[in-house]
């Protein structure tokens, strides 16, 4: 795409500061967790480590660490110290359960690469035939692919331990509702459903709410439980203009102290990239 054909800037491959340090913060935490389980299941048997190497040369492939970033300052804006581990650990499950999301999706859709390298089934399914063994190299290369989301699911679960019960809440809103928006996404493929409706409530569940509503609804939940304490739940309804209650509740955030949260810049839209080398990991 000629960005200057449009009037609009080229997109930079590198992220703002501010978005640069969150990301490095949560980079390193996953990092860490995943050093520790490597370790772990080397000494149980060292062909465990296969998988766990896979899952962190994904987590390293690329990525823009957006719903850290929504988490981050979400949590800042109501009162919460940029520093606090919390914050930083909520930001990596999100980033944790963001990779189980795309490698599983990346086996329903056939993907055979992701920020420009191998995905995870591709790359297993390859090991199985240079080896010669035994069954079907296309399905040990998903089924290990399936696995190691799992891991992925797990991992995001216990960087969460300890958040208060209203950040959970929110945290299993957006698995059920990006679940929902990928089925749709699954169904609407098959029909050949490409209805305006149906891509709306595709876009709703599995990147609006996904990437933004609810990364910024567990950054006020962990920086202020009560605000979020049993509201997770009542997030369908949607009102005139697309705009549910949620407005409401951003316009109060927006009007929280602020503490060095960056003014909102404007930023050209993105075309999805071919099938073949899939770029998400935002």
């Amino acid at each position: 795409m000629s960005y200057a054909r449009f009037g609009m800037p080229a997109p930079s491959a590198a992220p703002p500061d501010f978005m640069a340090e969150i990301g490095s913060r949560t980079d390193a935490r996953l990092a860490a967790l995943l050093d520790a389980d490597r370790r772990r299941w080397a000494a149980v048997d060292p062909d465990l480590v296969a998988p766990l190497e896979s899952l962190h040369r994904l987590l390293r492939s690329g990525g823009k660490r957006l719903r850290p970033v929504f988490c981050h300052w979400a949590f800042v804006g109501l009162g919460g110290d940029p520093d606090d581990p919390q914050v930083v650990d909520g930001g990596a499950a999100l980033e944790m359960l963001h990779t189980f999301a795309v490698i599983h999706d990346d086996v329903m859709d056939a993907s055979a690469r992701r920020h420009g390298e191998e995905t995870i089934h591709t790359e297993f399914a390859a090991l199985h035939r240079g080896r010669g063994w035994r069954g079907e190299d296309r399905r040990f290369g998903e089924g290990v692919a399936i696995l190691t989301g799992d891991l992925a699911f797990v991992n995001s679960d216990m960087l969460l331990r300890g958040a208060p019960r209203a950040a959970w809440d929110i945290f299993d809103e957006l698995r059920l509702e990006v679940n929902v928006g990928q089925y749709l996404d699954v169904l609407g493929a098959a029909r050949g459903d490409a209805s305006p409706g149906l891509a709306a409530r595709i876009c709703r569940y599995k990147s609006a709410k996904y990437t933004v509503e609810r990364p910024l609804h567990l950054g006020v939940a962990l920086a202020a439980p009560e605000l979020a304490a049993g509201r997770a739940g009542r997030r369908g309804g949607r009102g005139r203009g697309g705009r549910g209650r949620g407005a409401g509740r951003l316009q109060r955030l927006r009007s929280a102290p602020r503490r060095g949260v960056p003014a909102p810049g404007r930023h050209p839209r993105h075309l999805r990239r071919p099938r073949g080398d899939r770029q998400g990991g935002g």
